[in-house]
Formats: structure tokens, C-alpha cells, sequence
């Protein structure tokens, strides 16, 4: 098992803590990634489409 320290606010070591192996001793998914970059960086997007109105379209 993965073991990973345990700090207080000053940065000093206080415990540690063992992580199931389960979770953090798998390889990888490099789709995986991917998709979650992908899911992450189009959240991100502004998005300020938007479509005139009656009002706003020029006639002539």
C-alpha cells in the first residue's frame, strides 16, 4: 500500500495515512485523461454566443 504524510498548517509531519491500493496502485487510462482534459478545458470556454433580435436586425 501507498502511504502518504500527513501535515499541519505550519507544514510539520503529524501522521501518515495509508491509501487503498485499489485506488491509487492502478495504471493510468491515457483516454481517460484525455476525456477529462477535454470535459475540463471546454467548461472553461467563455460561451458568449447569442442571436439578434427583431429589434437589432438591420432592414432595407
Amino acid at each position: 500500500m501507498a502511504s502518504v504524510g500527513i501535515c499541519n498548517l505550519e507544514g510539520e509531519k503529524i501522521g501518515s495515512i495509508d491509501l487503498p491500493e485499489a485506488v491509487f496502485g492502478i495504471e493510468p487510462s491515457s483516454d481517460a485523461i484525455y476525456y477529462a482534459i477535454k470535459a475540463y478545458l471546454n467548461n472553461q470556454r467563455q460561451g458568449n454566443a447569442s442571436t439578434k433580435t427583431r429589434a437589432q436586425v438591420n432592414r432595407s
